[in-house]
């Protein structure tokens, strides 16, 4: 397998609409689990991909428990077309059991293991490929499209050194609908 890896959360909330509840997690904009997703736009432009070999790895996070299954479920047949692609694989909330077990043997507390959060849900974007042997990781959100070349680009940057040390992560730009890495300023709203 290959030893980069590109990791996509991919976030799933109740069906269309169901009220959130007290206790669901919180993300920006989950996709409703009988709603449409971003990620197969993402997993076509990987298709694309010129040059370095990587395999792809997406954490299904759910808002409840409720939902998990079915979140799960709905992310193993949206990923199902591009197995001939690339190798790729999920992670969901039954996997998460498994790791959760294997966690105080890895010598990292339960806390920073979870999928109902932003920073726990980054964790495991790193924790799980350094598990399954990753020299490099790429993590993209599942509603980007990247060009042909990004996975070879990115991988050329990790394998470059700055002031003689070994470039370890790199973080990359979102460009707008003119190309510009700034946002335009607004006009100040005090006197």
């Amino acid at each position: 397998m290959s030893k980069t890896f590109i990791v996509i959360p991919t976030y799933w909330g109740r069906p269309t609409g169901q009220a959130p509840q007290p206790g669901d997690a919180l993300f920006d904009h989950p996709t409703p689990v009988d709603g449409e997703s971003t990620l197969p736009r993402l997993l076509q432009s990987l298709q694309q991909q010129e040059g370095a070999e990587f395999a792809v790895l997406i954490i299904t996070a759910a808002v409840t428990a409720a939902v998990e299954a079915t979140a799960a479920q709905r992310v193993a047949e949206l990923i199902a077309p591009y197995r001939e692609a690339y190798p790729i694989a999920q992670f969901d909330a039954a996997e998460l059991v498994f790791l959760r077990e294997c966690v105080p043997a890895l010598t990292v507390a339960p806390a920073p293991v979870t999928l109902r959060s932003y920073p726990t849900i980054r964790n495991l974007q790193l924790i799980v490929p350094h598990i399954l042997g990753a020299e490099k990781v790429i993590a993209l959100d599942d509603d980007e499209v990247v060009a042909p070349d990004y996975v070879q680009r990115a991988v050329d940057v990790l394998d470059q050194e700055q002031q003689g040390e070994r470039v370890c992560g790199a973080a990359g730009f979102y460009l707008d609908a003119a190309g510009e890495i700034l946002l335009p300023e607004s006009p100040h709203t005090w006197g």
